[in-house]
């Protein structure tokens, strides 16, 4: 996991990584700690980035997917 911080010290974004590939769900935030995009990877590759997740865990906003060789799905 790595967190970067505004200098003001609120969260600017939470990565998560494994075998140094990222993984998981990473979150980027602006200056007062709204979430403002999420991008989900998996070994590495990225699957899908969007809006934000909800603290419920569901997607908000308009949200683009990826073929593994990184194109877009229509």
């Amino acid at each position: 996991m790595r967190r970067t911080f505004y200098k003001n010290k609120n969260i600017k974004s939470y990565k998560t990584y494994k075998l140094n590939l990222a993984d998981g769900t990473h979150k980027f935030y602006d200056s007062v700690g709204a979430m403002q995009k999420a991008v989900v990877y998996m070994r590495g590759k990225k699957l899908e980035e969007g809006g934000y997740i909800d603290p419920a865990g569901l997607k908000e906003g308009l949200w683009r997917s990826y073929y593994e060789d990184g194109e877009t799905i229509r």
